[in-house]
């Protein structure tokens, strides 16, 4: 079953102090260097102008479906955004298509 987690701070996903003073293209190459090699996990990197309409558009269509590339392929995830929480929910499209309801995020 699924629960909401509690809202979580910077400080509880990341050790900010190994982060202080790099650039924001050092920052960026870090977060997509640490996803690289995680299967069920995708990094994104964007501008600050860029989430905030990412979050404006999210708020007027709650679902989007996104191709991940990865290697020689791809998958698909879908998302939903809850803007009560600005909370984004992912499962794969495949499993979604198959039961709705009880898709895991």
């Amino acid at each position: 079953t699924f629960s909401w987690t509690g809202p979580r701070t910077l400080n509880d996903i990341i050790k900010k102090e190994l982060l202080v003073g790099k650039s924001a293209e050092e920052l960026s190459s870090i977060w997509k260097h640490y996803h690289d090699d995680k299967e069920s996990v995708y990094g994104l990197v964007y501008s600050g102008s860029e989430g905030q309409t990412f979050v404006k558009h999210a708020k007027e269509s709650p679902f989007f479906i996104h191709p991940i590339f990865r290697d020689n392929g791809y998958f698909m995830l879908l998302s939903q955004f809850y803007h009560e929480n600005n909370v984004f929910l992912f499962c794969y499209l495949e499993d979604y298509k198959m039961d709705p309801a009880g898709a895991s995020p």
